[in-house]
């Protein structure tokens, strides 16, 4: 018994399933090419049948992976430490507005609470504001 299979596209006639070659190895009658070891284009290949599913990576693709990632994780973590720094500047810049407000709100209460005329007399280093209480 021989079974035939068609050459489907981009594959070889030695690549077919296992149990095509299992019913060629039983047959009496003397295998085509690729069973000789021949596949479609004449070139030397091993038989299917003796060949083994290779799965798992090599040690290259490995080391090809583990440079890839930590040099993701480099450029992830400098993106966050950037972010960071950029957080700590604007938490430092809304702090000084924060103290500019309250400085504003305690002039502003000082400014209601006065008893009298509010004097200002220019100095050498700039104005200065006398706020009489009451």
């Amino acid at each position: 018994m021989r079974i035939k299979h068609g050459n489907l596209a981009g594959t070889s006639r030695c690549d077919v399933p296992a149990r095509v070659e299992r019913a060629e190895a039983m047959s009496n009658e003397p295998a085509d090419d690729c069973a000789a070891g021949r596949g479609a284009d004449g070139a030397a290949r091993r038989p299917y049948r003796n060949r083994r599913r290779q799965s798992g990576l090599t040690l290259i693709e490995c080391m090809v992976f583990i440079v890839v990632f930590f040099m993701l994780s480099g450029v992830a973590m400098t993106a966050f430490y950037f972010c960071w720094d950029g957080t700590h500047t604007t938490i430092a810049a809304t702090d000084g507005i924060e103290a500019a407000l309250y400085a504003g709100e305690r002039w502003r209460a000082d400014v209601r609470d006065a008893s009298g005329t509010i004097h200002v007399e220019k100095t050498g280093s700039g104005e200065t504001a006398t706020i009489p209480e009451g």
